[in-house]
C-alpha cells in the first residue's frame, strides 16, 4: 500500500527489505551505501542520495510523490531487477548447482 519506499540508512548489508520493495514494484529512495549498491541503480530502479544528506532525501521523496510517471518507471524497473532474487529463481539456481556437482542427478 506504499507509494514510495524509503531506506535512509548509514550502513546496510544486503537488504531483504530492498528486494521486497523492488519485487512489489515500489519506487525507492535510498542512501548510497555498501549493500544497497548491489541492487539499486540511481535513475533506473531507485533514486539514491548521499548518506546523511537529509535535504537530498526530502528532494527525492518530493520528486517521486509529485511524478507518477517516474514512480511507475522506477517501480517497473525495480520489479524486473528483483526477479533474480525471487524464490523460483533461487530454487532454480540451487537445483542447477546440485545437478552440476560431481554425482549430481539430471532429475
Amino acid at each position: 500500500a506504499t507509494t514510495v519506499w524509503l531506506l535512509p540508512t548509514e550502513r546496510e548489508g544486503f537488504s531483504v527489505g530492498v528486494i521486497e520493495a523492488m519485487a512489489a514494484g515500489r519506487a525507492i529512495v535510498s542512501t548510497r551505501c555498501a549493500g544497497n549498491d548491489e541492487v539499486l541503480v540511481d535513475g533506473r530502479n531507485s533514486l539514491t542520495v548521499p548518506v546523511g544528506n537529509v535535504r537530498a532525501v526530502a528532494t527525492a521523496l518530493r520528486l517521486l510523490l509529485a511524478d507518477n510517471g517516474l514512480r511507475e518507471r522506477l517501480g517497473g524497473c525495480a520489479r524486473a531487477d528483483a526477479e533474480p532474487y525471487s524464490l523460483d529463481a533461487m530454487a532454480d539456481a540451487y537445483i542447477a548447482l546440485y545437478r552440476s556437482a560431481p554425482g549430481g542427478s539430471s532429475r
